[in-house]
């Protein structure tokens, strides 16, 4: 009896944890990561929110839904093309913004997606193409169906989770590979039912979680060498990436010479220090 109601307590804090986190940073790290692993909704994952893609693996389900997870609740509105815009931004837009959830606007209502107020203040017809989890690969491959004979700007958005599917796009041949349907199909059964709650669903969870990861702690402890060579591998991978995003630059997408280009990049895991960052 002594241990069950250990257990249920430990439940229960950890369920309260996770709806109103606390100001500890060190606990709040850990909690945030567990909820990224085991209880974060996925938009891309919900049968409501994408279907299947032959080409791009997903898109968007056209019409709404509802997209929500512990600090957010918002719907979201898809036109005809999969992409979380009106169907008037179809229609020869001048501006495209290419990207992964940061573009489409994870967490935030339509109106707050950096697209839309971007469109609100330049006075510029502007489509929203993001979509999560998209590298450069798909996004480009996303462009091909667009309609793009009053394009001027084209915004491509790149995150360091590009880096595999550009990567993978070179070494085969740059052809890109997808997922079959069934196996989209799985994705998403599977992802439902994980977010399905039973009794004693958290203590069930966090404990092995906490195991891994004191594990990998452990590993990465023993295994430094004190040395540099991380400084080595990190300017190594900053140049294989760039590599991979312009080799899709160059071989999805066959870009009109009149059209402007701008890269940037966002990164999600960072903190804001204050300071103003270059890549």
């Amino acid at each position: 009896m002594v241990l069950m109601g250990v257990l249920l307590l430990m439940e229960g804090m950890i369920a309260a944890l996770l709806h109103w986190p606390p100001p500890m940073k060190p606990l709040l790290r850990v909690l945030s990561s567990y909820y990224t692993e085991h209880d974060r909704r996925i938009v891309q994952a919900l049968p409501d929110c994408a279907q299947y893609d032959g080409v791009v693996a997903y898109v968007l389900r056209p019409g709404s839904c509802q997209f929500s997870n512990y600090d957010f609740e918002t719907a979201v509105d898809v036109n005809s093309l999969g992409l979380r815009d009106d169907e008037a931004s179809i229609d020869r837009p001048g501006v495209v913004m290419l990207g992964d959830s940061f573009t489409m606007g994870w967490g935030v209502n339509q109106s707050d997606s950096f697209p839309s107020i971007y469109e609100r203040v330049c006075q510029t017809k502007t489509l929203n193409a993001g979509i999560s989890s998209y590298g450069t690969v798909r996004s480009l491959h996303l462009l091909r169906r667009i309609n793009i004979e009053a394009l001027t700007t084209l915004f491509i958005q790149y995150s360091d989770n590009d880096y595999d599917e550009n990567r993978l796009y070179f070494e085969r041949g740059n052809k890109l590979q997808v997922m079959s349907e069934s196996d989209f199909h799985d994705m998403q059964s599977q992802h439902v039912s994980s977010l399905t709650y039973y009794p004693g669903k958290h203590v069930a969870q966090f404990i092995p979680f906490l195991a891994r990861k004191s594990s990998k702690r452990v590993s990465r402890y023993f295994m430094s060498s004190g040395t540099d060579t991380h400084e080595v591998t990190l300017l190594s991978q900053e140049s294989k990436a760039a590599f991979y995003f312009l080799n899709a630059m160059a071989n999805v997408f066959d870009f009109p010479k009149r059209t402007r280009i701008v890269v940037f990049r966002i990164n999600g895991r960072g903190e804001f220090n204050g300071s103003v960052q270059h890549p």
